[in-house]
Parts: C-alpha cells; sequence; structure tokens
C-alpha cells in the first residue's frame, strides 16, 4: 500500500540504488592477490588459529558428537541419534 502511495504522489526516497548505484550486472574479473612475506606473516597467526579451532571441532564431532558449534557437531549427534533424512535435522534443532 505504501509503494502504490509513493508512486502515485511522486514521493522522493532513497533507494538501494540512488544511495549505492546500481547492482552490477555482471560478476567482476577473477583476479590473483599479491601475496608478500609481509602478507603471510601478518596472517599467519590468525590462519593457525582457525586450523586449530577447526581440528578441535572434528575431533570433538568424531569421538562422541560433543557439541563444540553447530554444523558438524549437531550432524554428528544427530546420526548417532538414528537420523535418516535431512527433515531429522530440522526436527534435532526443533
Amino acid at each position: 500500500m505504501s509503494a502504490l502511495a509513493v508512486w502515485f504522489f511522486h514521493i522522493p526516497i532513497d533507494t538501494i540504488e540512488s544511495r549505492f548505484g546500481a547492482i552490477p550486472s555482471m560478476l567482476p574479473t577473477p583476479t590473483f592477490p599479491v601475496i608478500t612475506f609481509e602478507k603471510i606473516r601478518l596472517l599467519f597467526p590468525d590462519a593457525m588459529t582457525i586450523a586449530l579451532l577447526a581440528a578441535i571441532e572434528s575431533l570433538l564431532s568424531a569421538f562422541g558428537g560433543l557439541p563444540a558449534t553447530g554444523a558438524i557437531a549437531r550432524t554428528a549427534t544427530n546420526i548417532k541419534a538414528g537420523a535418516i533424512s535431512p527433515i531429522s535435522g530440522i526436527m534435532h534443532a526443533l
């Protein structure tokens, strides 16, 4: 209803396009990032932290299905409870 009122009375409103420009119709061309020793040095601690957390989550999920985070642990627990279809994931979450 309000959209019709804006159209009929020509009320000026901000839209996504008027504020940020048109959405591109094509994907950008892929480019490879410039990899320098400095970037590797800065990102290495974060990468190791993410890898360590992923390893811990995998181990918790593999040995007993302990819920560390949502996806992997919930799936393992659900399967151990006898899940046989994707609907069981929804029911488990409820």
